[in-house]
C-alpha cells in the first residue's frame, strides 16, 4: 500500500518492458513518470549546487533511461521502429553498430542496401521509411571549446596565461550537424512529447568535483560560457567538459 514501494515497482516494469495487469496500473505509471521527470531535475539542481559530478551524471542517466523505458546497459538501439524483437540489434552489434550515431552514419548513405546486403535483413519500404524518419532526427552534435583567464569580475584576460587555482572561462560551441532541427525525441519509450534538452558539465574526475553546469536547448547552434575555479595543482587533475543528453542513450 505505500507509495513509494508502489512508484518504485511501476518505474521497474517501466524499464523492463513488463505488460501491466489493469488499466489504473497504466495510469499510475504515466503520472510516476511525469513526476519522477520533475523530481530528478530538482535533484539535478541540488547535486549540481553541491558540486557532486558522478552524482550529478548518474542522475542524468536515469532520466535517460525513464524517456528511453530501458535499462542503461542495454541497447540504445531498442527504441528504433522495427527492432524490437533484438534480431537486428543483434546482427548490428555484429558488425559494430552499437550506439544510435553509428546506425545514423549507416543509415544516412543507402539504407535499402546497408539493410539487405550489409545487415542482411531486408525490410518493406515502408518499414525502412519508418526508421529513416526516426534516426534523421537523432541530434548529433559537434562541441569544441577553450578556456580562457578571466578575473574576478568574469571579465576575459585575453593572451594571459593561465593559472592554478585561479578563475577561468570555458568558452563552448555547440554545433548540430544532421540536417534535421527537430527538436522533440524521435525515439523513446515515454507516453508524452518530450523536447531534447543538454546537461553541459564541467568537472575534474581526480576530486569528484562538478565545477559549472548549464541546461542547453538548441535547434542548429549555440555559444555558452562557463565561469570555473581552476584546480590548485595542474598535475594529475585534468579538466574534463561533458555534454549529456537528457533523452537518449549513447549521445553522451
Amino acid at each position: 500500500e505505500s507509495p513509494h514501494v508502489k512508484s518504485n515497482l511501476l518505474l521497474q516494469a517501466h524499464f523492463e518492458r513488463c505488460p501491466l495487469p489493469i488499466t489504473d496500473y497504466i495510469t499510475d505509471t504515466k503520472s510516476v513518470l511525469d513526476q519522477s521527470i520533475r523530481v530528478l531535475q530538482g535533484m539535478i539542481d541540488i547535486s549540481s549546487h553541491k558540486g557532486y559530478l558522478s552524482t550529478t551524471m548518474n542522475l542524468v542517466h536515469l532520466i535517460q533511461m525513464i524517456i528511453q523505458g530501458q535499462w542503461l546497459d542495454q541497447s540504445p538501439l531498442i527504441n528504433v521502429p522495427h527492432f524490437e524483437d533484438g534480431e537486428i540489434i543483434r546482427k548490428l552489434a555484429n558488425l559494430g553498430v552499437l550506439y544510435l550515431p553509428q546506425l545514423v552514419e549507416r543509415c544516412n548513405r543507402d539504407i535499402k542496401s546497408f539493410f539487405e546486403k550489409v545487415v542482411k535483413h531486408p525490410l518493406p519500404f515502408e518499414d525502412l521509411k519508418d526508421i529513416y524518419r526516426a534516426v534523421e532526427k537523432i541530434p548529433l552534435v559537434e562541441m569544441k571549446y577553450s578556456i580562457v583567464k578571466s578575473n574576478t569580475q568574469e571579465a576575459i584576460l585575453t593572451g594571459q596565461p593561465l593559472e592554478e587555482g585561479g578563475d577561468a572561462i570555458v568558452m563552448i560551441n555547440l554545433k548540430r550537424t544532421n540536417r534535421s532541427n527537430k527538436q522533440f525525441v524521435s525515439i523513446s519509450n515515454f507516453p508524452k512529447p518530450k523536447e531534447c534538452t543538454w546537461f553541459l558539465m564541467v568537472g575534474n574526475p581526480a576530486t569528484n568535483e562538478l565545477l559549472a553546469m548549464k541546461r542547453v536547448s538548441f535547434k542548429r547552434y549555440t555559444t555558452k560560457e562557463m565561469t570555473i575555479c581552476l584546480p590548485e595543482d595542474f598535475r594529475g587533475q585534468p579538466l574534463e567538459v561533458v555534454l549529456m543528453c537528457d533523452s537518449y542513450i549513447g549521445l553522451d
